[in-house]
């Protein structure tokens, strides 16, 4: 601490970075399955040759953004989508 109580930081405040991002492939047949590591968005594709569907899935990983949701939200949303993909 400082002495005048502010912090380390001089009051300023300071942000962690993103961990970097990660696609997992956790299913690739019949229905093509990624996850994202660092927010847990699922990616899926309906292609039936594996590279298509890789490629499919790392293209809509590419292009989204990262929202952190509580723990619960995110199995629920799990949950859902796993039930409108069937």
């Amino acid at each position: 601490m400082t002495g005048d109580g502010r912090g380390e930081s001089g009051g300023k405040t300071t942000t962690k970075p993103m961990p970097k991002r990660n696609l997992r492939i956790v299913k690739r047949t019949p229905i093509a399955i990624g996850i994202c590591e660092s927010c847990n968005m699922q990616f899926g594709s309906h292609q039936p040759i594996e590279d298509d569907a890789e490629a499919e899935m790392r293209a809509a990983f590419d292009a989204h953004k990262c929202k952190r949701e509580h723990a619960s939200q995110a199995a629920a949303r799990i949950v859902q989508e796993a039930a409108d993909w069937k």
